[in-house]
């Protein structure tokens, strides 16, 4: 559900439409990767997401996930 937004985490060009509704749940965050470290980081989490919902017992049975590419 859309809430209201107080400027927080959101894209300037949000703020120039005058969007009046947040896209991210609160507590919710962008996050910049400066370095590869960061970006696998990010991707084996993305990929485990599955995994620890209990969807899939493996990254690669996720239909419908970028891991195979990676691998």
């Amino acid at each position: 559900m859309l809430q209201p937004t107080q400027n927080k985490g959101a894209s300037p060009r949000f703020h120039k439409r005058n969007l009046k509704y947040r896209l991210w749940q609160p507590g919710f965050y962008d996050f910049n990767i400066y370095n590869e470290e960061k970006l696998l980081e990010k991707l084996n989490y993305m990929h485990n997401n599955p995994v620890k919902a209990g969807l899939v017992l493996s990254p690669s049975d996720y239909e419908w996930s970028s891991y195979r590419e990676y691998v």
